[in-house]
């Protein structure tokens, strides 16, 4: 993760924080990167609780949350924005802190 400056994490918007993998989330936290959930899935999902689970994570420092479903060309569009994005933040982030 030295030379990561985003990390992209899918999980099944069915059941996201179950298949978040803990591991990950602890090197990111120790390294410091920004994180791209992408809820996969999203159209099998309830869509009341995934946007509850979007808000959830957006809420948390680091983490930018999508709704994703890998089958739409339309979710990689705006995927590849938000990685974008993020990926400016984080690198403006690593400059300020050396």
């Amino acid at each position: 993760m030295a030379r990561t400056d985003l990390v992209i994490e899918v999980v099944d918007a069915r059941l996201p924080e179950a298949s978040c993998n803990p591991m990950i989330r602890e090197l990111r936290l120790q390294r410091q990167r920004p994180c791209l959930k992408l809820l996969n899935k999203a159209d099998l999902a309830d869509p009341e609780v995934t946007r509850a689970w979007v808000e959830y994570f957006n809420r948390q420092s680091g983490v930018r949350a999508w709704r994703f479903h890998a089958r739409s060309p339309a979710t990689w569009r705006g995927c590849r924005t938000s990685a974008r994005a993020s990926r400016r933040t984080a690198t403006t982030t690593r400059s300020r802190c050396g």
